[in-house]
């Protein structure tokens, strides 16, 4: 038998090419658009995530000075302060605000610390950090060379570098990793902490040494009545000493007896309304004043003892200074916008629905 010839495919016809083109372009096009939808549903996820996660983590909850403070940064120091103070969800309202504003003054430190050329090394934050969970240097190698001289025979109750490393480990597993915080906003927050101390010294290193003062002693009332009536006993010449020694002698009296103090006038306009506290500058040694409304709903009798211009004693310095420092706070803290939204970003609790 002879092989089979093979069979020799025709030419297509005119016809037949025609409806194969149509096909591959038909081909092409289904394919592209597979593709291109791939491409716009990937397209899309990546656009969701980058908005949801990426681009909302970096929207400010607060704006100073122009310098954003980033939702994910806030909502990690709360996330630390919630697990610190093992706050309920309903608290974390709280927590957020108050982290909110002190975020708000540590950039307005840090805008000031870099006008005043001020700067915190990597080596005083180590320093710092050691200190917060009480270890420090120094006092470790003392506490070494005593164990060394006595042969161990010690009772020191210094922190090692040891007992250090493992304290800041169990803060970091405890605290840092699971709020988000980490171990750089620690840090970072360590800096600011630093920073707000050497920005105090500069903003009140002009506050007045010398100024007016008066010496006073007080009685507090929880009643308007009783102080009118210890008021009314002065009036008729009985002695401060001997009616101070009478209610000393009362129990739960509900009345408190001041020992004489140096105060200032804007310390008791934080006390009492202006027109009480020229009262009071006004009287003579040895005056006392009416009944006078004040702080916590108390009433008030005030003896002057002295009135003089004189140095300010530690107390009153580190209050005016304290006081200067906040004015120029809110002053600062009126530049800060705040996100209308930011109770709305305030995070969830870990493991929390």
């Amino acid at each position: 038998m002879g092989k089979k010839k093979k069979a020799i495919p025709r030419p297509m016809t005119k016809k037949e090419r025609s409806r194969l083109a149509r096909e591959r372009r038909l081909n092409r096009i289904v394919i592209g658009g597979a593709i291109a939808v791939g491409v716009l549903i990937v397209g899309v996820l990546i656009y969701g995530y980058v908005t949801e996660v990426v681009l909302k983590a970096r929207e400010p909850v607060a704006v100073v000075n122009g310098v954003p403070i980033r939702t994910d940064e806030w909502q990690a120091r709360v996330l630390a302060e919630a697990i610190l103070e093992d706050a309920s969800q309903q608290e974390l309202v709280s927590i957020a605000g108050r982290v909110l504003e002190q975020m708000a003054q540590e950039e307005i430190i840090r805008q000031e610390a870099a006008r005043q050329g001020i700067v915190v090394t990597d080596e005083e934050i180590d320093l710092a950090i050691e200190q917060f969970f009480g270890y420090n240097r120094e006092r470790a190698a003392e506490a070494t060379t005593s164990i060394t001289a006595t042969e161990g025979t010690t009772q020191t109750t210094v922190v090692t570098e040891e007992e250090f490393r493992q304290r800041y480990q169990d803060y970091i597993d405890r605290v840092l990793e699971p709020s988000g915080m980490g171990v750089e906003g620690f840090r970072k927050a360590m800096e600011g902490a630093l920073l707000y101390d050497r920005v105090w010294d500069v903003v009140t290193a002009d506050v007045p040494t010398i100024t007016e003062q008066v010496e006073i002693e007080y009685i507090a009332f929880s009643s308007e009545e009783d102080a009118a009536s210890i008021a009314d006993r002065l009036d008729q010449g009985e002695e401060w000493e001997t009616i101070t020694q009478e209610l000393a002698d009362q129990e739960d009296s509900g009345v408190r007896v001041a020992e004489p103090r140096w105060r200032t006038r804007s310390y008791l306009t934080d006390l009492f309304d202006p027109a009480s506290v020229e009262i009071i500058f006004s009287l003579e040694p040895g005056e006392h004043t009416r009944p006078i409304a004040g702080f916590g709903g108390q009433y008030y009798v005030v003896r002057v003892l002295s009135h003089e211009e004189r140095e300010l004693d530690p107390t009153m310095l580190i209050y005016e200074k304290g006081r200067a420092f906040q004015t120029w706070m809110q002053q600062q803290m009126e530049n800060v916008e705040y996100a209308d939204d930011w109770m709305e970003k305030i995070p969830s609790l870990p493991g929390s629905p």
